[in-house]
């Protein structure tokens, strides 16, 4: 009984340590969330198990586990069944997901837009973040780089109104590979060079993520033949040691509209 009591005291902790662990060490994330199973259970908090098994098929997918998309799945039809539009489109965000890395691109943009719409009204910027950054995956994976940009940009913007480092060097990675495919090629590289300097100082290895592997070096590789091995290892590392501030400024280019008294304005009109 005490031990449970100890949970239930540090239960916001133990939340923030499963939202890290997602991004740094998912298999250590599954493992919390599958002992944790019991004691949500245990004290009522169903809300939060229904989240768990979200939890996990974030872990799965991060981790390449084919499981990912059952639990996910699975998490979403449970959200429904309880109707809490908030959590219902976190649900459907995981599922997106899962489905945008299976290049299911037909389900994937109607659902997208679906999210976006709940996001907005009920002001979840999060789950904002996530649907513009769905949207942008579907355009660039169909080579469609110049509808990509637009929503790359804007899921950076969000991502930097979060404060998520982590999500603003994936949108970073994204606005890259969106430059790339319109032929910039050593502008693109910067950018690049700029989100993994970024990846290093958070210790996050993203290449589990096998989807999105593909795609940088997709359009990255090809952007290092355009240029050729010496223009294209002196542009990844031009801005590896600059500020990540200054990175987003730079990605955040004079075509972005930026988002209204954030500090994104501020940065992207000192953007180079």
């Amino acid at each position: 009984m005490e031990g449970l009591k100890e949970l239930e005291r540090e239960h916001d902790n133990l939340r923030t340590a499963i939202a890290r662990l997602h991004i740094t060490d998912a298999s250590r994330a599954l493992r919390l969330t599958g002992a944790l199973g019991w004691f949500w259970r245990l004290h009522s908090h169903f809300s939060e198990g229904r989240a768990a098994l979200i939890d996990l098929g974030w872990g799965c997918f991060v981790s390449g586990d084919a499981d990912a998309r059952r639990l996910m799945e699975e998490g979403f039809k449970l959200q429904q069944s309880v109707g809490d539009p908030l959590l219902v489109n976190r649900a459907r965000i995981g599922l997106l997901q899962v489905l945008v890395s299976l290049g299911e691109l037909d389900i994937v943009e109607p659902m997208a837009r679906e999210a976006l719409a709940v996001a907005v009204r009920t002001r979840d910027l999060r789950s904002e973040h996530f649907a513009h950054h769905f949207l942008a995956d579907c355009s660039l994976i169909r080579g469609d780089g110049v509808t990509a940009l637009p929503r790359y940009h804007r899921a950076l913007a969000l991502a930097v109104e979060l404060g998520d480092r982590a999500e603003t060097a994936v949108e970073i990675q994204g606005v890259a590979m969106a430059t790339a495919c319109s032929g910039q090629s050593a502008r693109a590289l910067r950018l690049a060079g700029a989100a993994a300097a970024e990846f290093d100082a958070l210790a996050i290895d993203l290449s589990g993520i096998i989807f999105w592997t593909a795609l940088l070096e997709r359009y990255l590789g090809q952007a290092r033949l355009d240029l050729g091995e010496d223009a294209a290892n002196a542009a990844w590392d031009e801005d590896r040691h600059t500020t990540f501030e200054h990175a987003i400024a730079l990605a955040l280019d004079a075509n972005v509209v930026p988002v209204s008294g954030s500090r994104v304005q501020q940065l992207s009109q000192s953007a180079p």
